[in-house]
């Protein structure tokens, strides 16, 4: 997840600021720090006279931003005891009374479970709980692959019922657990730029664990430009290969190389298959959701691998001004392919290639 990360931020040393006519001139600032154990940078930019600095207001909003997303950690975290998740997958099949923000996300991944027909669930905690994909050396923490008769134990809680009586929620199977790792960091982000939104921001990055969300434009009038990492490797470090102009749209990244490791010749990536509990087989090695929401490219990034890449952009079509960027391993000695949706312009540079939406 780090690279997906580090691949998304590589837009900000893409963001270009220039000074206005008269006084007028830009500035920026920037909050940036962990929340839970991902990554979030929130950077607002404004236009200001040289007489009437207010960097203090915005760095305070970007600061009040950043607690809004940590207060919304407390209650998505499945591994910290004593969020509202937590409780949830803790409570043996109870009800547990919850946040209203759990209960949105909630709804948002019952529906997305029926659009893909099961394919991406939220109950598939226990599985995953199974399953170690980052070493840690130093705590004694190895990767892990599990045996079939824990995944066995395990799968039938996969697709449990999710009950929802006003704002109590109780899942049926009193063994499953939710993990929301496929939508709740997308709901985060949607919160924190509305936030900035009603507070008068106009131009600004939210980004939060690789869910980016684009505020308005660039100053001058342009899109941001978010940088698209090569496969396998880090875009700070070994630079891009292509940018994507984004304004006023989100754009989510994710891929089977970002939390992954290789046992007996045998890749085992974090997205799993939730009849067989294992990766799922793909040729798809990092995808790209542009979208109006970040819940709906989270979503989406998950979905298009657990669906199959020919269903899967099936389903990205469908939506209206959604669009899917996939760089697909080939088998052979060129390595990958990029494929794209319709809507997606490219415009191929002598070092990189410029991604435009339509």
């Amino acid at each position: 997840m780090k690279r997906a990360i580090l691949t998304l931020f590589a837009l900000l040393s893409l963001v270009l600021l220039t000074g206005c006519e008269g006084e007028q001139e830009s500035h920026s600032v920037t909050e940036a720090d962990f929340v839970g154990d991902f990554w979030a940078e929130i950077r607002i930019f404004y236009m200001d006279g040289a007489r009437n600095r207010r960097e203090g207001h915005y760095q305070n909003l970007a600061a009040e931003a950043m607690d809004y997303a940590r207060y919304m950690e407390g209650i998505f975290s499945r591994f910290v005891e004593g969020t509202d998740v937590w409780r949830l997958n803790h409570a043996n099949g109870e009800f547990v009374e919850v946040h209203p923000y759990l209960i949105q996300v909630l709804d948002y991944s019952l529906y997305f479970r029926e659009a893909t027909g099961g394919r991406m669930d939220i109950t598939i905690g226990a599985v995953r709980d199974l399953w170690v994909f980052e070493a840690n050396p130093e705590k004694g923490i190895d990767v892990r692959v599990p045996t079939q008769e824990e995944l066995a134990l395990a799968l039938p809680t996969v697709g449990t019922g999710i009950i929802i009586d006003g704002n109590r929620v109780r899942l049926q199977h009193p063994q499953a657990s939710l993990d929301l790792g496929g939508i709740a960091k997308g709901f985060m982000s949607d919160r924190v730029a509305d936030f900035l939104r009603d507070a008068g921001v106009t131009s600004a990055i939210v980004s939060m664990g690789g869910d980016n969300v684009a505020i308005g434009r660039r100053l001058d009038g342009n899109p941001f430009g978010m940088g698209i990492g090569r496969p396998g490797e880090v875009a700070l470090v070994h630079g891009h290969m292509g940018i994507a102009m984004v304004s006023d749209a989100s754009m989510n990244g994710s891929g089977i190389d970002h939390r992954s490791f290789e046992r007996d010749g045998v890749l085992y990536h974090h997205i799993l298959d939730v009849d067989t509990g294992m990766p799922v087989d793909t040729d798809i090695i990092n995808i790209y959701i542009v979208a109006p929401t970040s819940v709906i490219g989270e979503w989406l990034t998950t979905a298009v691998y657990t669906l199959g890449t020919e269903a899967g952009l099936a389903l990205v079509e469908s939506i209206p001004n959604t669009h899917a960027v996939l760089i697909i391993d080939t088998g052979r000695d060129d390595g990958w392919q990029l494929w794209r949706t319709s809507g997606v312009g490219l415009i191929q540079r002598e070092s990189d290639f410029v991604l435009y939406f339509e």
